[in-house]
């Protein structure tokens, strides 16, 4: 079968909303390494 055809406007709101999604995605895993990185530096000034 052919694809659904997509109203141009829409198909344009989609690609805005997964370059969203995607920053926002980008931006908890840059969060979510920098918050492990640090806890491993605490660590290490527990520990010595």
């Amino acid at each position: 079968g052919s694809p659904i055809p997509f109203h141009p406007g829409l198909k344009k709101l989609f690609k805005l909303f997964l370059v969203k999604e995607q920053l926002v995605f980008m931006k908890k895993r840059a969060y979510l390494i920098y918050f492990v990185s640090a806890s491993e530096d605490i660590w290490n000034l527990i520990e010595d």
